[in-house]
């Protein structure tokens, strides 16, 4: 199935944005150049939109940074989303795979807190992200840059290596036209992870700056710990989960290709056999269920569950779930034997 074969009627609650284009950022990375319909509210810089596709007659959801700024939709009627193709992700895999310029994608409007105030920015702004944690990130400062290209910005990037670097030729040009930006590339393969001295190296006043942090949840909490020791004063932290754990981060799991589970879903009375490291909610959309969901990162926690038995594996902190805790979020836990689930 096509993207262009799902009919634009088929929910009013979601709005058809036609594909204007489609560019290749990185080998796993692509951005979507799309048109959303006139209904559509707008945005604020750092906010992202649910996308929705069918996969195999399953509809599925995902949230996804707008990459672009305002100034643009209003000159040219269009947003960005710039999307990684994650490994066996079934939404990253079909907008990559199947969506062509001309293509039609759904989508819903622009929520999120991850803004800033551009009336009365603070006088030091720290950007860090890591991945595909750029893609807010550069919403905010291309805007900036556009309003105010005398402001003092810093922007920590980091990346595996150099081949992943997203949105290289945005970030040339913003440090070409905005020249109190400083912009740091940061390759972990080479340099490992992010440390106390480098921030510091990179941003002397950090700790009395705003910062915004995008990245997956291990890499920021490494930074924001690193930072909490850099001295007395801690910074204006805001930020935002983006996506699974960052490779230089990643706690290591037990063997999850052989990890087998046997999972009893109560209230359906069915019994569904698993392994290979599937996500409770992966197991029940292979199944033919579907369970509430929406982010599927682990941010939302609109999937989560009742586990009246068992345990499950946080998928982001590699930890085994106390087995006492019940509600537990589908989209990122991964069962361990035999468990059971309450609610479906």
């Amino acid at each position: 199935m096509t993207l262009c074969e799902i009919d634009p009627l088929f929910s009013r609650q979601r709005m058809a944005a036609e594909v204007i284009a489609v560019l290749d950022e990185t080998a796993q990375v692509k951005t979507f150049v799309i048109r959303p319909p006139s209904r559509w509210k707008g945005f604020i810089e750092g906010q992202h939109i649910p996308v929705e596709v069918e996969v195999n007659g399953v509809r599925m959801r995902r949230f996804y940074s707008i990459s672009s700024t305002q100034q643009r939709y209003l000159r040219e009627g269009v947003i960005t989303i710039t999307v990684k193709h994650q490994e066996h992700g079934r939404v990253s895999g079909f907008l990559h795979e199947r969506v062509r310029t001309g293509g039609i994608l759904y989508i819903g409007e622009a929520s999120g807190s991850f803004t800033l105030n551009h009336s009365n920015p603070p006088g030091d702004i720290v950007f860090i992200a890591a991945g595909s944690g750029i893609t807010p990130i550069i919403s905010i400062i291309e805007s900036l840059g556009e309003r105010q290209p005398g402001l003092a910005m810093t922007l920590i990037y980091y990346v595996r290596n150099s081949g992943q670097v997203i949105f290289r030729e945005r970030l040339e040009l913003l440090s070409e036209r905005c020249h109190r930006l400083n912009i740091h590339l940061h390759f972990t393969a080479e340099e490992g992870r992010a440390s106390r001295d480098q921030l510091l190296r990179d941003s002397p006043n950090i700790t009395a700056s705003a910062v915004y942090l995008c990245g997956p949840q291990l890499f920021m909490q490494r930074v924001i710990q690193e930072l909490k020791a850099s001295g007395s004063s801690s910074p204006d932290i805001r930020q935002e989960h983006f996506g699974g754990p960052f490779l230089a981060e990643r706690t290591p799991l037990p063997a999850m290709d052989k990890v087998t589970a046997k999972v009893h879903l109560q209230q359906s009375g069915r019994e569904i056999e698993s392994q290979g490291g599937q996500s409770l909610l992966e197991i029940a959309e292979s199944h033919g269920l579907q369970p509430k969901f929406g982010c599927r990162s682990g941010v939302c926690h609109e999937c989560t569950c009742v586990k009246t038995g068992g345990q499950v594996i946080n998928r982001l902190t590699g930890e085994l779930v106390p087995e006492e805790q019940e509600f537990v979020q589908a989209c990122i836990s991964i069962p361990v034997g035999a468990v059971t689930i309450e609610n479906w």
